[in-house]
């Protein structure tokens, strides 16, 4: 799928969490995990704190470099 069909995921303290298909955003919004902070790119607020894991650090960081 292409990345313009992704939604942006930013964890509860505004940290870029990674992004995910349009499904995988609709189930956070029906049972009111997350909320939505933009309508353009479509982003989401978690409505919770999470983590990040070495993996997501990994790809955010090669994301920025690039």
């Amino acid at each position: 799928m292409p990345n313009f069909y992704k939604v942006i995921i930013f964890n509860g303290d505004m940290e870029v969490l990674t992004s995910v298909d349009p499904a995988k955003a609709r189930l956070l919004l029906k049972k009111k995990k997350a909320k939505v902070i933009c309508n353009h790119p479509f982003t989401l607020r978690l409505n919770y704190v999470k983590e990040l894991s070495e993996k997501d650090r990994i790809l955010i960081k090669n994301h920025k470099e690039k």
